[in-house]
This record gives C-alpha cells, sequence and structure tokens, in this order.
C-alpha cells in the first residue's frame, strides 16, 4: 500500500526574502527557507520586521535525519484562492495565499520529498509530503520557531502542580532570550505564549 506521510506547520501573525521571493498575496509575509549542513532552515518577516528569526525545520523517518544534508531545489509556485465551510462565528473561511513546493534530497539515503510552503498576509504555513510504500514511522522532528532574541513574551506563571494543565495562572512576562530560566518550575511553560517583536532589527 501506498502513504504519504507529512509533517505541518503553521505560524499566525499578528503583527528577507530569498532568491525563491517567497510573499504572500499582498507582499507583507515574507519568508526565506534553505539548506545547510546540519539541516533545513526558514525564518519569517513581516512589513520587513523579522518575526521568526533563523529556525530548524525537518522529519526523521524510520530513524533517518531526512533534514541533515539535504538539497532543496525550488520546484514551482501557485496561487490559492479557496473557501471552505467551518463551524464558529462564521459559516464559510476563505483561505488565500501563495504556494511554493521545493524538491528536497536526503543525500546520503537518496530519497526524494517535497516541502511546501504557504505564505497568506497572515500567516506562514509548511509542511513535508513525504512519500513511501507500506508502513512508516515517524520518529521526530526538528521544528523551531525562534523569536528574535529581544522579543517580549507573555505567559501564565503557577508555581503548581496544575501549571501544565490550565490555561489559568499570573501572566507575567519576560524577553523570549530568558523564558527558559524565568520560572521555578523549570523551563515549560504552558501555552498560549504571546510574543511581540522589538520595535526594529538589531
Amino acid at each position: 500500500m501506498r502513504t504519504t506521510a507529512f509533517f505541518a506547520f503553521m505560524a499566525l501573525l499578528s503583527a528577507g526574502c530569498g532568491g525563491t521571493a517567497q510573499k504572500s498575496p499582498s507582499g507583507n509575509i515574507r519568508a526565506e527557507v534553505f539548506a545547510g549542513k546540519e539541516g533545513l532552515y526558514y525564518t519569517v518577516t513581516h512589513d520587513g520586521r523579522t518575526v521568526i528569526d533563523t529556525s530548524a525545520m525537518g522529519v526523521t523517518v524510520d530513524g533517518t535525519e531526512l533534514f541533515r544534508d539535504a538539497a532543496l531545489r525550488p520546484a514551482g509556485t501557485r496561487k490559492i484562492d479557496e473557501t471552505y465551510s467551518v463551524t464558529g462565528r462564521k459559516a464559510v473561511s476563505e483561505g488565500r495565499c501563495n504556494e511554493y513546493l521545493f524538491d528536497v534530497t536526503h543525500r546520503p539515503s537518496g530519497y526524494k520529498y517535497r516541502l511546501q510552503t504557504r505564505l497568506y498576509d497572515d500567516g506562514f504555513a509548511y509542511r513535508f509530503v513525504l512519500p513511501g510504500d507500506g508502513t512508516r514511522t515517524v520518529n521526530g522532528e526538528a521544528a523551531q520557531w525562534r523569536p528574535p532574541h529581544q522579543s517580549r513574551v507573555w505567559f501564565a506563571e503557577r508555581n503548581s502542580g496544575w501549571k501544565l494543565l490550565t490555561y489559568a495562572g499570573e501572566w507575567i512576562s519576560t524577553t523570549a532570550d530568558s523564558l527558559h530560566i524565568v520560572s521555578r518550575q523549570g523551563p515549560v511553560q504552558t501555552m498560549p505564549l504571546l510574543y511581540r517583536p522589538p520595535p526594529t532589527n538589531t
């Protein structure tokens, strides 16, 4: 049986483009994806300001880290303008974005798969499409979303056993680079985390 596995990530933005000129329909969101010896990476800007700094992306399948020593090649683009039914405040939602396709080759094994990115006017998304036969095992992923280190982050602090079991707590803030040391209970924080990038890139 032929199967296709995928890993997806979506970053919604409330607030540089590489050689592939990835941008949203209005051009306010821009992204770059690139390959290095240690993995695959991406960055995202909003109105010229970095909102996601260089971050890793990748997936491990059947014990193989397919993002390490990989070659990346542009494979096409398309515009998407669609509507679909949803349950909530409104019955129909709109999806307008620019999609970019990349062929990825894992050099050590020769395995080929595809990276898809989508840029909306309010967000960026990516996913990997992994062709194969039979049963496959996704062992893990290398997914990061790194805001600029001087970004301000708000989170609900609750110094009790309920910390990771509830969204309640005292909302406090710190800088993104100190988030892992600010809590007496260790580096893990409950969701959601709210970020505000620094006023200008430094």
